[in-house]
């Protein structure tokens, strides 16, 4: 009996033919994957314009600053615990995939009720750990299947190298339109933006 592995949901033949290249499309799926990924996560270009918001308007002194942090990334200090479960279950039968249907949403709703909504302390620590904890799904969601596909086609060099490149560029971005934004002091905006990321992330899960 031939074994099998998964990829977006699809099974492919271990032993099957191995294809050398991939489409435009692939490329293009997985660096808009990529990029949505980095600038919708809390940690993105929410970053600078939610520290300005805690410290400035809510007042919080650097303890409760630090404690905010702790707390709301406590998803990527148990990241581990995701890696586990996406081993022992693929959602809606859509392999890694079915992840970015349960993160989407929820991240979108975190951000988008925030963005409606007046500013208070635990509202802003809920909705930022559940949203945490959607990018925590989005990132190991999307890192198997980068990593099962460029297998499949024997490009996990090249592949990597475009993912790490399309990382990089929306970090810079993130730090610089974040920095920019933070002088308007209102989280509305990033908020919205990171809202459509994570909107984004739900349309790769159908796309492919």
């Amino acid at each position: 009996m031939t074994a099998r592995v998964e990829t977006a949901g699809v099974p492919l033949s271990r032993t099957g033919p191995v294809t050398y290249g991939l489409g435009a499309g692939v490329w293009i799926y997985f660096a808009t994957l990529t990029m949505a990924n980095a600038i919708g996560d809390p940690s993105g270009l929410l970053s600078l314009p939610l520290q300005f918001t805690l410290k400035n308007r809510l007042g919080l002194s650097p303890q409760s600053l630090a404690l905010f942090e702790a707390i709301t990334f406590i998803p990527v200090y148990v990241g581990f615990g995701f890696g586990f479960l996406r081993d022992r279950w693929r959602p809606f039968g859509l392999g890694d995939r079915g992840y970015f249907l349960i993160g989407g949403p929820i991240a979108a709703a975190c951000y988008l009720w925030l963005a409606s909504s007046e500013l208070t302390y635990l509202p802003l620590l809920g909705a930022i750990f559940l949203a945490m904890t959607a990018y925590q799904l989005f990132d190991v969601a999307s890192d198997a299947l980068l990593t099962v596909v460029a297998r499949r086609h024997q490009m996990t060099g090249r592949l990597s190298a475009i993912v790490e490149g399309t990382e990089a560029v929306p970090g810079i971005v993130a730090v610089i339109a974040g920095a920019a934004m933070v002088s308007q002091g209102s989280l509305h905006l990033p908020l919205t933006i990171a809202a459509i990321c994570s909107i984004v992330m739900v349309a790769h899960a159908v796309s492919y």
